[in-house]
């Protein structure tokens, strides 16, 4: 298994998965409209409260990577995320909440529990009561990993781009253990949080 090693900003290894990030959106609808703006954005997450992030690393390359953040008022995606899923589950599954944004994976380094182990790790230990993400409707291997791990679909219709909807999963994180094992799965195409859709807001 590869070495999973943190992310932060301007490191030698935020710079190697925003390149992999890249390798595997530039074609995508999801993608950021350009590698530098799509670095600028993982430097500019990486300040954010909260902030936690991991590389997996093997021989010296970045074989996939995850990272998230507090999700608070003010924040373009987590007022997004509000109006769209209204008070009572704002307060439900925001309040207090880790903003699970982007997990990936090489092509040529699934099928071996690297999406679980880095999905593992950064939930792990974390103090916030609820965690969040986004994924494609149509990513349905995704959904499958993120159900395996325990997340819930708590709105099916959020859309930033309209030709980019989304569901929105959510996970308690007290009530379990979220570094906890389970079954190992590799999705078939990357499994992404956001999939870099977040280009419209900026943030």
């Amino acid at each position: 298994m590869p070495d999973l090693i943190p992310l932060f900003r301007r490191s030698p290894a935020l710079d190697a998965a925003v390149s992999l990030y890249w390798e595997l959106y530039s074609d995508s609808e999801r993608g950021w409209e350009s590698r530098a703006e799509a670095a600028t954005q993982f430097e500019r997450h990486a300040e954010y409260p909260g902030y936690r992030g991991f590389a997996a690393v093997e021989d010296h390359e970045v074989l996939g990577f995850v990272y998230g953040y507090t999700s608070e008022p003010g924040q373009f995606y987590h007022d997004q995320l509000a109006t769209a899923l209204g008070p009572e589950r704002t307060e439900r599954w925001l309040r207090n909440c880790f903003e699970f944004v982007e997990l990936a994976v090489a092509g040529d380094a699934r099928q071996r529990g690297l999406g679980t182990n880095l999905h593992d790790t950064v939930l792990g230990g974390l103090s916030h009561e609820t965690s969040v993400l986004t994924t494609g409707v149509d990513n349905e291997p995704a959904q499958r990993l993120y159900e395996r791990e325990g997340w819930e679909t708590v709105h099916d219709s959020f859309e930033l781009n309209d030709d980019n909807p989304m569901i929105v999963m959510a996970r308690d994180l007290q009530t379990d253990d979220a570094s906890s094992p389970t079954e190992t799965a590799e999705v078939t195409e990357v499994s992404d949080a956001t999939g870099g859709h977040r280009r419209s807001g900026g943030d």
